[in-house]
C-alpha cells in the first residue's frame, strides 16, 4: 500500500466517522420536537426573569426600600408560586411594613413547601405569640374581678422577656472574636 493510498484511506475513515456523528445529531435533533424546544427556551427564559427580579428585590430589601422589594418578590411569587426565597422575603417584607396577618400567611406558605425552613417556623411562633400577647391582655382587661390572672400575668412577663432578649443588639462575630482575644 503506497503512502497516496494510505492518506486516502485515512481520509476515508475521517469522513465515515463525520457521517456517523452526523447520523446521531440528525437522530438527537429529530427527537427535540420545535415544540419541545421552545417549551425549553420559554422556561430558561423564565428562570432567568426570576433571578433578576430575586437579585433587584434582595437589593431593594436590603437597602430598606421594601415596597419595592415587594412589587418585585411578587413577581417572581406570580412565575413560580413555590418559590422559597419570594415567600420568605415577602413575610419578612410585610413584617417590617406591620402587615402582621399578611406575613403570618407569608411564612405559612413557605412552610407549606419547604417544613423544614426553620426561620418561616422561628417567625411564625413569634407572630403567633404577638397575637396570643395581645388576646391575654384583652382578656385580662375584660374578665371579672374574681378571676385569677396569676398565671397569664407570668406569661404575660415570659413573653415581655422574650421580646426584650430579642431586641437588644448581637454581637457580631468580629466584636465576639475582638473579646476573646483581649482575654488572652
Amino acid at each position: 500500500m503506497g503512502w497516496l493510498s494510505l492518506v486516502r484511506l485515512r481520509q476515508f475513515v475521517v469522513v465515515v466517522n463525520l457521517m456517523g456523528i452526523f447520523s446521531i445529531v440528525s437522530l438527537i435533533q429529530g427527537c427535540a420536537t420545535p415544540s419541545h424546544i421552545l417549551a425549553a427556551r420559554e422556561n430558561i427564559a423564565k428562570l432567568e426573569k426570576i433571578e433578576v427580579l430575586s437579585s433587584k428585590g434582595e437589593m431593594a430589601y436590603q437597602a430598606g426600600q421594601y415596597e419595592k422589594s415587594a412589587s418585585l418578590w411578587q413577581q417572581v411569587e406570580t412565575l413560580d408560586e413555590s418559590n422559597i426565597k419570594a415567600l420568605y422575603r415577602l413575610g419578612n417584607i410585610n413584617f417590617r411594613l406591620g402587615k402582621t396577618l399578611l406575613a403570618r400567611e407569608y411564612y405559612e406558605k413557605t412552610v407549606d413547601v419547604s417544613p423544614r425552613y426553620s426561620k418561616a417556623h422561628y417567625n411564625l411562633a413569634v407572630i403567633n405569640m404577638s397575637l396570643a400577647e395581645e388576646h391575654f391582655k384583652y382578656y385580662a382587661a375584660t374578665s371579672k374581678p374574681h378571676i385569677d390572672l396569676d398565671s397569664i400575668t407570668e406569661l404575660l412577663g415570659h413573653i415581655d422577656q422574650f421580646k426584650s432578649a430579642q431586641k437588644k443588639p448581637k454581637k457580631s462575630r468580629l466584636d465576639r472574636l475582638t473579646e476573646q482575644l483581649r482575654k488572652k
